[in-house]
């Protein structure tokens, strides 16, 4: 290593030492400055306080303190009708600068307190939306923002103004300049396909065409201009258990979205179930005696229970369907004892593995409408409620169960949205049930992107603030453990009628 270099100090060549030479490197100049900017942790300090993880809504202050969350970087938030003030929580307690009640808070587990992180701007934001809703013109709803409101406003108008550039001419291909330097490049009928702003953002708007490829490309397929009715696919959750007749979340959905909505739910059924009535599960019958006697009935054993509502056999319940070119009806007894009986007497035919498959016959099952009849709806599945999932095999079958719902629908219209599974008040966060459900939504998230719902966790975050319900203390308790509020739950995991309304006016703003 060198011990010493020639420099210039004044005009005079001198010899300085490395480590002086550092030394004075560090203490001032460029180098010292960008040191001084690397070691500023200002920006990354508040960065990490806020990240919170959930967001818990209180009335007040008060009703906040009660709650001690298990998990670090918990969010908070006090409405902004408590409009005292309090002492910022620091290392010792309680007592640092005083600051207003209402806003934003971050979990502190180090510390064990409520660190406030900044206002709610919930009011700003309700004022702005009240009087632009109150007006008739542009001009008076941005008289009515806020000066920061109306900077962005002014900015996002501007950098919609388009001027023609040199590349393109009016109504021809090219690209069109907006007055502040952005660049969008048309299509020859001039629809926007890909743009950019000033400050690099990108800027996407898809033609109808270009929709319709995207959506073949991704399996989605075509969304009928006639696809106005919704279809409830699913277990006790979509059957509406917990809620009176009108008040299910398909009832009130209906009512939100003016589309008439039925469903096929059935409570207790897992998701092979579900898709067995759906058509995208193969039953298979075990035949007493290895054969289907030429007249009348013979005791079987299906593989997959459909005949069942609420996890109890259903005497009064028949599918009509085929096995081995054989027409006939399988029926229970309330103890699950099946039975097939032929339609019309034959000779005796020999049931194998081979040729056990129930082709069932939707025509002529009361209980189960065929596929066909759902062509025209968004199809809303909800499934895996009742399924083992303390695995990762376990909760990739139900992933599998579903896709293969979706698989069976009419490729022209595969119009579907999957919904989140909520866990159980037995669940809370931390348990292993809430460990393996939150895998599975996860899982869920990851396998139907954008048509996968999680209302579940809208419920818990935002439903209670949003319906102007005033939390009550199991209403917190169980926001702290990531549980539906208590306000909006049956029983430990069927909602409400209020649970249901907000369930219903969550997913009607996405499937709309």
């Amino acid at each position: 290593m060198t011990d010493s270099i020639l420099g210039n100090r004044d005009g005079s060549s001198v010899q300085q030492l490395v480590p002086d030479l550092a030394t004075q490197m560090l203490s001032s100049g460029p180098l010292s400055a960008a040191l001084d900017e690397k070691a500023d942790t200002s920006v990354t300090d508040a960065l990490a306080a806020g990240q919170t993880n959930g967001l818990l809504t209180a009335a007040t202050w008060s009703a906040l303190l009660a709650i001690a969350p298990s998990v670090d970087a918990t969010g908070a938030e006090v409405q902004d009708g408590d409009t005292g003030t309090h002492l910022a929580a620091s290392g010792t307690g309680y007592n640092g600068a005083s600051v207003a009640n209402a806003g934003r808070y971050s979990w502190s587990q180090t510390w064990g307190r409520w660190v406030r992180l900044s206002d709610t701007g919930l009011s700003g934001k309700l004022t702005a939306s009240a009087n632009l809703s109150d007006v008739l013109d542009v001009t008076s709803a941005r008289a009515n923002l806020g000066v920061p409101a109306a900077a962005a406003l002014a900015v996002e108008v501007e950098t919609s103004k388009l001027t023609l550039g040199p590349e393109g001419e009016a109504g021809r291909p090219g690209i069109l300049r907006t007055t502040t330097g952005g660049a969008l490049i048309v299509s020859a009928d001039g629809i926007e396909h890909l743009g950019f702003d000033v400050d690099g953002a990108a800027r996407l708007k898809l033609a109808s065409p270009a929709i319709l490829q995207l959506r073949q490309s991704l399996g989605i397929g075509e969304v009928p201009a006639q696809a106005t009715r919704i279809l409830g696919l699913g277990d006790s959750l979509t059957a509406g258990a917990g809620a009176a007749p009108g008040e299910t979340y398909l009832d009130q959905l209906e009512s939100v979205t003016g589309r008439a909505t039925t469903r096929l739910a059935y409570g207790g059924m897992t998701s092979r179930q579900i898709g067995a009535l759906w058509g995208s599960e193969r039953v298979h019958l075990s035949v007493s005696g290895g054969s289907v006697p030429a007249s009348g009935g013979v005791a079987v054993t299906s593989d997959v229970d459909i005949l069942v509502n609420g996890g109890v056999y259903q005497a009064g319940y028949t599918a009509r369907g085929t096995i081995a070119g054989i027409s006939g009806i399988l029926s229970t007894d309330v103890s699950g004892n099946y039975t097939f009986t032929r339609a019309t007497s034959g000779s005796v035919t020999g049931i194998t593995p081979a040729n056990n498959r129930f082709l069932l016959d939707p025509a002529g099952t009361a209980f189960i409408p065929g596929r066909g009849a759902y062509s025209d709806h968004t199809v809303l599945i909800g499934a895996g409620r009742n399924d083992p999932k303390t695995s990762s095999d376990e909760r990739s079958g139900i992933v599998e169960n579903i896709r293969r719902m979706v698989q069976a629908m009419t490729p022209r219209y595969r119009n579907f949205f999957v919904l989140s599974v909520p866990n159980t008040t037995a669940e809370p966060a931390g348990s292993d049930g809430y460990n393996n459900v939150m895998a599975l939504n996860a899982d869920l998230a990851d396998a139907f992107g954008p048509r996968f719902i999680d209302w579940r966790a809208y419920l818990i975050r935002y439903g209670l603030y949003d319906a102007g319900i005033t939390a009550t203390a199991q209403d917190l308790a169980n926001i702290a453990d990531d549980i539906l509020p208590d306000s909006f739950l049956y029983d430990t995991v069927h909602p409400n009628a209020d649970g249901y309304a907000w369930k219903a006016r969550f997913i009607a703003s996405i499937i709309r």
